[in-house]
């Protein structure tokens, strides 16, 4: 810093101080004064009326540390580490685009239109893919495509396809948005197919908090317990159609197993027994949140991947969601039924049996204390 001009170069300020004063009648050609003329000691020594200058400049010359102990080096200011490059120097002299004033109000995910509500959720090309790959999965077809047509679309539908697709356009609008706020704030690619993928996800989540029923799908409720772990095992289904009246129940005794086995079982066979009585659309739900996982994951047991391949083939549609204990007490009954019965052993009945003096009523509250 010492060797360079005190009125020539940028040692102080953004620009020198001859650039600052601007005035061209000052012999500047005839000051040759230094930087380290002003220096005494490691600290600074102005002239007063140099003082002034920098004051009416406002420069602040004693936030400039002094470093004696290092020698002087130019350094390229526009680049943080003080390095040059041609990069950084076309970046400084380049002639700058003019920014249009409705640059920011574009559709971010599609660059091509104004970003208003109507465009963005339904006639940008992104969001217009999506809504007609719904549209094909639920075999409708909109006109006029906006969210009161294609809620309405949902009247003609059974109440269960009903609710899978209102939660769809609801998940489908948050997807939208949630992909927009990427691409604004994060500078986010935004692909197609990924984006299906995360929808897809929403209806599987939509379809276990639906309350509606689908016709000719029956309810399967299935347990498994084992008497010691592993222990004596056994299975327990009831059978309920859309409307909750009992079907029937299947009790069978099963070797020696661990609980998650013995659960595993309980779907299998539910489903085989919905299978062979012509039910081919089912709801299985079980107390084992880790067997729901499991074959929701398509990861059970190696040992029972025939028997579930088999049991499944003939099935239509299968969905499988997890319950509390507290209210999957019938199946429960019966797997414990079954436990005491010989490995192989099937009670079937048809209907209610007796011995199921109490059973889960639709809509009915049920307790869980921990």
């Amino acid at each position: 810093m010492g060797a360079a001009l005190i009125f020539g170069e940028t040692w102080c300020s953004p620009i020198s101080l001859k650039d600052l004063i601007n005035n061209d009648n000052i012999p500047w050609k005839n000051l040759h004064a230094k930087v380290g003329s002003i220096i005494v000691d490691s600290r600074w020594s102005i002239p007063h009326n140099l003082l002034l200058l920098f004051h009416r400049l406002g420069v602040d010359i004693n936030n400039i540390k002094i470093d004696t102990n290092k020698a002087d080096k130019r350094v390229w200011k526009p680049d943080l580490m003080g390095k040059f490059s041609v990069k950084g120097a076309f970046d400084v002299i380049r002639a700058k685009g003019q920014t249009i004033w409705w640059s920011k109000y574009l559709c971010r995910p599609c660059s091509k239109g104004a970003e208003t509500l109507t465009h963005l959720f339904w006639n940008c090309p992104f969001s217009s893919s999506l809504w007609s790959w719904l549209e094909t999965l639920f075999n409708v077809c909109i006109v006029e495509r906006n969210l009161k047509s294609l809620l309405l679309a949902g009247d003609t539908m059974s109440p269960y396809l009903k609710d899978l697709l209102i939660g769809a356009i609801w998940g489908g609008t948050k997807l939208i948005w949630h992909a927009r706020n990427k691409k604004t704030f994060e500078d986010h690619i935004i692909i197609l197919d990924k984006e299906k993928r995360k929808w897809s996800k929403l209806f599987h989540d939509t379809a276990f908090l639906s309350k509606g029923r689908m016709k000719d799908e029956i309810k399967i409720n299935a347990d498994g317990a084992a008497r010691g772990n592993p222990g004596k095992g056994g299975i327990g289904c009831i059978f309920r159609d859309c409307k909750g009246n009992v079907l029937g129940t299947l009790a069978k005794g099963l070797g020696l197993v661990i609980n998650y086995t013995a659960e595993c079982q309980a779907i299998i066979h539910g489903v085989a027994s919905a299978a062979s009585n012509g039910w081919l659309i089912a709801w299985v739900e079980s107390d084992s949140k880790a067997a729901v996982e499991a074959f929701n994951s398509d990861n059970i047991p190696w040992n029972l991947e025939t028997e579930w391949g088999n049991a499944k083939m003939s099935m239509k549609q299968i969905r499988i969601s997890s319950n509390w204990r507290e209210a999957n007490f019938s199946a429960d009954k019966i797997a414990k039924r079954g436990a005491h019965m010989h490995d192989g052993l099937c009670e079937i009945e048809v209907g209610r049996p007796a011995f199921l003096t109490k059973i889960e009523v639709p809509m009915q509250k049920y307790f869980r204390f921990c």
